[in-house]
């Protein structure tokens, strides 16, 4: 019971650095029986990782600027690395 406590006091302090849209976005993939995984993916370059697709502009900035976003195609969070 404790170490589960832990966990989660670990998975808040980590939200908080997660902005409230993407978070809920993903807690909704979550829920989501049907959704495959993974839901993040780490990315090199300009093609998404896990749909191979290019990426916008839009996104290739995005991914310079945020943390995590979403890949346009699959819909799947992706994190530059």
């Amino acid at each position: 019971m404790q170490k589960k406590k832990e966990v989660e006091a670990k998975l808040s302090e980590l939200e908080g650095g997660i902005s409230a849209e993407i978070l809920q976005k993903y807690k909704a993939l979550r829920a989501d029986k049907q959704t495959n995984f993974p839901l993040v993916k780490g990315c090199k370059g300009g093609n998404c990782s896990l749909c191979g697709k290019a990426f916008s502009g839009v996104v290739q900035n995005q991914l310079s600027s945020e943390t995590v976003t979403e890949c346009e195609y699959c819909h799947k969070f992706i994190f530059k690395l």
